[in-house]
């Protein structure tokens, strides 16, 4: 069965992957009595669950790599927007993953090309252009995370996958699970912290700086 995300078509698939990494998912089946098991269609509540935990992985990994921190204090939003925007291009990142936050301030930038809101109800889309950026909605962050996964496009992340369901007749549940392997290009990806107030993560990262240039 095929999975399909937002997320996973910034990827290419590549069937020779080992599959050595999990996720499963269960569910109770109701009585075939009632309503809600006419209306019950179990491989894609499986799925769901399947792809919510799919895409939680895949974010935190590709956060987990190189990281960086743009200073945007005491600056219009206007002006930080446009620090972003220059960051971005100047280090060859042709899309960013961006919480509630940080699509607001986008919005209100005259770079920037609104799409509208995701037709499918998505959780993880497209919401516009920051210039020629491609920018998605991740909206499992928190509305005000300053964390901006920064992402080149090319050649990024390639994956495999497969979907097992079980049904398990004497518990009367639904097994799913699912098989999956990546293999991210590191350098493709930076994790970029939005500093538009005191961090402390950014004041030792400042200091740390400093010590080294003096040793």
């Amino acid at each position: 069965m095929e999975i399909k995300t937002e997320l996973l078509k910034l990827g290419t698939i590549n069937n020779s992957i080992p599959l050595t990494r999990k996720l499963s998912a269960s569910l109770v089946k109701p009585t075939e009595a009632s309503e809600l098991y006419i209306n019950l269609d179990i491989d894609e509540i499986l799925i769901r669950e399947l792809k919510h935990g799919l895409h939680n992985e895949v974010i935190k990994e590709i956060s987990s790599f190189s990281e960086d921190f743009l200073n945007v204090m005491n600056l219009t939003e206007s002006d930080s927007i446009n620090i972003l925007f220059n960051y971005l291009r100047e280090n060859n990142f042709d899309l960013i993953i961006v919480s509630s936050k940080i699509c607001a301030l986008a919005k209100d930038s005259c770079l920037f090309i609104f799409f509208g809101p995701s037709k499918l109800n998505n959780s993880f889309y497209q919401f516009g252009q920051l210039g020629n950026i491609d920018c998605y909605i991740d909206n499992f962050k928190k509305w005000d995370d300053n964390e901006i996964i920064c992402m080149k496009k090319m050649n990024s992340f390639i994956y495999n996958y497969e979907f097992k369901k079980i049904d398990n007749n004497s518990s009367n549940t639904v097994f799913g699970g699912l098989d999956y392997n990546f293999v991210f290009n590191e350098e493709s990806f930076l994790n970029l912290h939005f500093v538009d107030e005191y961090n402390p993560k950014y004041v030792q990262f400042i200091r740390d700086k400093k010590i080294d240039s003096i040793i």
